[in-house]
């Protein structure tokens, strides 16, 4: 069936071709030849670089939001409490022994499963 629809349909665009009168066939001959002639407009030559642009625009935004990278090299902050042994003891530490209940009551809960833990 395909090549008998193939074979219509190439009859068909030949037979349309030879029935063209001889001013259409120039008008067609010479719009090709100008298309085919012209340089390329001016926006189609900046569509290489501005998408280059944009692509890299894009991927500096999302590099810049993933959640969970820092950007800075800074040590943590430490504060002047000192442990028994003469060393500094950082904020995170101290939350945690703030916060040294909430850690024991987890440590106390039974694991879910499923979650991975």
């Amino acid at each position: 069936m395909n090549d008998n629809f193939e074979t219509r349909a190439r009859a068909l665009f030949h037979g349309a071709c030879e029935q063209i009168d001889p001013a259409t066939e120039a008008r067609l001959r010479s719009a090709r030849m100008a298309a085919l002639a012209a340089p390329p407009p001016r926006a189609r030559r900046l569509l290489l670089p501005a998408s280059a642009l944009a692509a890299s625009a894009l991927a500096l935004v999302v590099a810049w939001q993933i959640p969970g990278v820092t950007t800075h090299t800074s040590t943590p902050a430490v504060t002047g409490n000192q442990a028994s042994n003469g060393s500094a003891v950082a904020d995170d530490d101290v939350d945690l022994y703030n916060n040294l209940d909430f850690y024991t009551w987890l440590a106390t809960q039974p694991t879910v499963a499923g979650t991975g833990n």
